[in-house]
């Protein structure tokens, strides 16, 4: 009877890690950046350059997410990617989110692109919200550190706006410098 007991008592708690795992565990460390530490999703498909060619061509109409990215992933019908920079001199971010504005505003008149700073766990990102149609692409850079930061951008149609929202707001609060 006891070893009934320990049995089920075993496969209880098997069962709750195993559930745990799926309703909290749902990210992973990304160990592939030397400047930032990220987690990603555990349900993405880490995409090659003709894979993501293929997709935004039969997915989006102005294919826009950079594939010179080093880390770019498929979640669904969302891309992602990011990889990290080195730059002598520092980016200044509110003079990077000026420069935009004003191009914008000789050059996109009428668009609805919007460009804001925000802060994530302690790290400022420039966010570059753009969009044609019903193709959204995002844009982002984070402040740097010892002259590295991060940088990438997210891609998704309209019907996916808020699942790919939820996405960037993750993997920006999970950043951390090394």
């Amino acid at each position: 009877m006891k070893t009934k007991n320990v049995f089920f008592k075993m496969l209880a708690t098997i069962v709750s890690v195993l559930v745990f795992n799926v309703c909290y565990g749902n990210t992973v460390t990304d160990s592939i950046s030397k400047v930032v530490t990220i987690k990603i999703p555990r349900n993405v498909q880490k995409v090659t350059r003709a894979e993501i060619t293929a997709f935004s061509k039969e997915n989006f109409q102005k294919p826009s997410i950079d594939t010179r990215l080093q880390n770019i992933y498929k979640i669904g019908n969302v891309l992602i990617g990011f990889e990290d920079f080195k730059r002598d001199s520092p980016i200044d971010l509110d003079e990077l989110k000026d420069r935009i504005l004003e191009g914008e505003r000789i050059i996109l008149a009428g668009t609805n692109d919007k460009v804001s700073i925000l802060n994530y766990n302690g790290i400022r990102f420039l966010i570059h919200k753009r969009h044609i149609d019903n193709d959204f692409l995002y844009q982002f850079v984070s402040e740097q550190r010892d002259n590295a930061g991060m940088r990438g951008s997210i891609q998704f149609k309209k019907t996916d706006m808020l699942k790919a929202i939820k996405i960037l707001d993750r993997l920006l609060k999970s950043v951390a410098f090394k």
